[in-house]
């Protein structure tokens, strides 16, 4: 794989893989997404969720909360980060998202929404401070 041969080098994969099965829903226990879990032996990959992640996480039998816990299980807030998915995420205003964002993972524990809102992002880009 590429990000192993170039493992000094972070890859910020843009966004959550979608792991939805056939129906459009997410299910328990996730076995869909075991090649998005997976990534978690690569340890110079970070991913970005999104709206559009949120809002999968909640359809079916899936919740918010039994999804993330198993992204942030498998590879810990450090390697997350909120993203925008502009302009794909249409149907509210960057604010709003945000909103939306933190509204949804209120199991999280603060230390890890530092991570998740800001420095996942700080660590691969050191130039926002």
């Amino acid at each position: 794989m590429l990000v192993q041969a170039h493992s000094a080098y972070e890859y910020d994969n843009s966004y959550v893989a979608d792991v939805q099965n056939g129906s459009g829903t997410l299910r328990p226990p996730y076995d869909k997404a075991t090649p998005l879990f997976e990534l978690a032996k690569i340890l110079n990959v970070y991913l970005k969720f999104s709206s559009i992640n949120l809002y999968a996480a909640a359809r079916g039998q899936s919740t918010t909360r039994g999804f993330f816990d198993r992204l942030l299980d498998a590879l810990g807030a450090q390697r997350r980060m909120r993203g925008w998915n502009f302009p794909n995420t249409y149907d509210r205003i960057l604010k709003k998202q945000l909103l939306l964002a933190l509204s949804e993972l209120p199991f999280v524990s603060e230390s890890d929404r530092r991570w998740l809102f800001a420095d996942t992002a700080r660590s691969l880009w050191t130039a926002l401070g």
